[in-house]
C-alpha cells in the first residue's frame, strides 16, 4: 500500500495522517509505504509530485521483496487535491497488473469545476477521467471515499462526473459517502461514519491484495496428479504397549 504526501503542506510521510494510516494498515496484516512527494505549489507543478510517485510505484515493484513485499500486489491511497490525481497520474495513464487498486478520499477526479489555477494546458493530461476514458474496464480497480459536505467547490462534482462515466464504460469503481463529512473527514469528523468507511476501505485493500490462487496453485497445495510437489504418505500409527 503506498501512500504518498508532500511536508511542504503538513501532508508528509511524518504527518500524523500518514503515520496512522500505515499504522492502521499494517495492524491490517498489509505492509503500507509512506513517502514524501514534491509540492505541485497549488497546481503549478504537478508533474513533480506525479512523477514522483510513478518513481516510488517503481522502486517497490522492483525492490519490495527485500522489505518483504511482494512488488506484484500494489494499491495506492491518495487524498484531497495535493496527493489524490498525482497518485492516479502515475498508475492509469499506462495501467498495469501489478497495481491492483487505487482509493481516493475526497480527490479532484477531473479539474473542469475546480476554482484552482491549473494550466489548462494541463488539465487533461492530470485529470483521472481523461486515462479512464482512455483505457475505461483496463484503469485498476477503484474506491472513492466523497464528502457530502465536501466545502472545496468543485471536488464533488468531478467525482459524480468520474462515476457515471466508470458506470458507462463497466470500469470497476466503487464510491462510498459520507453525508455529513467534511473535506478530511477521516481526521476531522471522529464518528461512526467515519470509522465505517475506513474500516471498509481497509477491507477493500484486502480483498483487492489478496494473492490469486490459480488452478495450477490449488492443485499443487492438495497434491493433485501433475503437481511437481510429492504426496506425503500419513506416518504410521503408533503400536500401542
Amino acid at each position: 500500500m503506498l501512500l504518498g504526501g508532500p511536508p511542504a503542506y503538513a501532508a508528509g510521510k511524518d504527518s500524523g495522517q500518514k503515520i496512522g494510516w500505515s499504522q492502521l494498515i499494517a495492524a491490517s496484516g498489509m505492509a503500507a509505504v509512506a513517502f514524501d512527494i514534491r509540492s505541485d505549489h497549488y497546481l503549478a507543478t504537478p508533474i513533480d509530485p506525479s512523477q514522483d510517485i510513478a518513481a516510488a510505484v517503481g522502486f517497490v515493484h522492483t525492490y519490495g521483496e527485500k522489505f518483504g513485499i511482494d512488488g506484484t500486489r500494489l494499491c495506492t491511497l491518495g487524498f484531497s487535491i495535493g496527493t489524490a490525481p498525482w497518485h492516479l497520474w502515475a498508475t492509469m495513464r499506462e495501467p498495469s497488473p501489478d497495481v491492483r487498486c487505487n482509493v481516493v478520499y475526497y480527490g479532484p477526479l477531473d479539474f473542469k469545476t475546480l476554482h484552482l489555477s491549473l494550466d489548462p494546458n494541463l488539465v487533461d493530461e492530470f485529470s483521472a477521467l481523461t486515462w479512464l476514458r482512455r483505457h475505461d474496464s483496463k484503469v485498476p480497480a477503484m474506491l472513492i471515499a466523497k464528502a457530502g459536505r465536501n466545502e472545496n467547490e468543485g471536488i464533488n462534482d468531478s467525482i459524480d462526473r468520474f462515476v457515471a462515466a466508470a458506470q458507462e464504460l463497466r470500469a470497476d469503481v466503487r464510491l462510498v459517502t459520507h453525508p455529513t463529512g467534511s473535506h478530511g473527514f477521516d481526521l476531522r469528523n471522529a464518528e461512526a461514519t467515519s470509522r465505517s468507511i475506513i474500516r471498509q476501505t481497509l477491507a477493500y485493500f484486502r480483498s483487492r491484495l489478496r494473492r490469486v490462487r490459480t488452478a495450477l496453485s490449488v492443485a499443487r497445495c492438495r497434491g493433485d496428479r501433475g503437481s511437481s510437489r510429492p504426496r506425503v504418505a500419513p506416518a504410521p500409527a503408533r503400536p500401542k504397549r
